[in-house]
């Protein structure tokens, strides 16, 4: 299973800078359960002997909010963040890339196996190292957004 992370898209007069940081509500953190899984063998020495979480993120602040219209939820058009928006669009966007693994743990073991080849990694992530969820993002790997944001689906 994927988990997804947040982030909050940086706007400037709405228009998109590029940049994202964590969105401070977002969760994350190294599981007290669940073993360290072999994928992410490479952040080992972040997340060891637990799984950490998040693996990637996507918009989810209430503050860069995703408009939807809903008949039943809100009576018409409202503005929607969490982490209801990032799994989605995080779902979205491997599935349009249509070249997916057949099983989660193998799409996890591709994208990061991307980390360990930083050209690859900057080509189809945006390492998110701004902000922070109790947790700061930084480069690389973080409990905050994971690997980052995806930016290119050609990998996928």
């Amino acid at each position: 299973m994927v988990s997804a992370g947040g982030t909050r898209i940086i706007r400037n007069n709405g228009q998109f800078t590029g940049e994202e940081d964590c969105w401070s509500d977002s969760g994350g953190g190294i599981s007290q359960y669940e073993a360290l899984p072999n994928y992410q063998l490479i952040i080992g020495n972040l997340a060891r002997p637990h799984r950490g979480t998040p693996d990637w993120s996507a918009d989810a602040s209430t503050q860069s909010p995703v408009a939807i219209y809903s008949t039943t939820g809100c009576g018409g058009w409202c503005a929607v963040g969490g982490t209801s928006v990032s799994s989605p669009t995080l779902a979205g966007i491997t599935n349009a890339a249509g070249s997916f693994a057949n099983r989660t743990s193998s799409e996890l073991s591709k994208t990061y196996n991307w980390y360990k080849t930083p050209g690859l990694y900057r080509k189809y992530f945006y390492d998110v190292t701004k902000g922070n969820n109790g947790a700061p993002a930084k480069l690389g790997w973080d409990e905050c957004t994971g690997l980052g944001s995806p930016r290119n689906l050609a990998g996928f």
